[in-house]
């Protein structure tokens, strides 16, 4: 019989009687176990006594693992799954309400992103306005200026058109 324990004597001899096969499952369960070993004086038997002592002797070094039975009713099951359940059903929406936490952060800096580069762009938008508009009044100047001189030139009295207004406006 083998006994599964690396820190002591990994095979125990074990006489091929009924008595050790109605113990066999003793010998490395759960429950505790005893072993009386007798012994005769006779020389006759001198080699059995011998064995029948080294045998006690290996046994007594084998260390037995204990393992609690838990002993369990399916509504004691049940409940137990019901609470496992539970908890993991509060554990799924804790996590879902933390991704939707996340989700709504993450929408909220998006729209800040978005207004501020829509405020950018309205003001860039704003500033090539002002600047188009400014080149168009210098141009219509220039052009009034230009026509003024071509008008004293030619002599013809026409009447001058004067854009101060415009200026006022910018």
């Amino acid at each position: 019989m083998r006994i599964d324990n690396s820190e002591s004597i990994s095979h125990v001899p074990v006489r091929d009687s009924k008595l050790t096969r109605l113990l066999r499952d003793s010998f490395g369960g759960t429950t505790r176990t005893s072993l009386v070993i007798t012994i005769g004086p006779s020389p006759h038997h001198r080699g059995e006594t011998s064995s029948t002592v080294i045998f006690g002797q290996k046994a007594m070094e084998v260390e037995n693992m204990w393992e609690i039975k838990e002993e369990f009713g399916y509504k004691s099951l049940a409940n137990k799954l019901y609470v496992q359940v539970e908890s993991l059903i509060a554990e799924h929406e804790r996590q879902q309400k933390a991704y939707q936490d996340e989700v709504d952060k993450i929408g909220l800096e998006a729209k800040k992103q978005i207004s501020k580069a829509e405020k950018r762009h309205s003001d860039t938008l704003e500033k090539e306005r002002l600047k188009y508009q400014i080149d168009c009044l210098e141009s219509i100047k220039k052009l009034e200026a230009q026509l003024a001189v071509n008008q004293e030139k030619q002599g013809d009295g026409r009447v001058k058109v004067i854009w101060k207004d415009l200026d006022r406006n910018l």
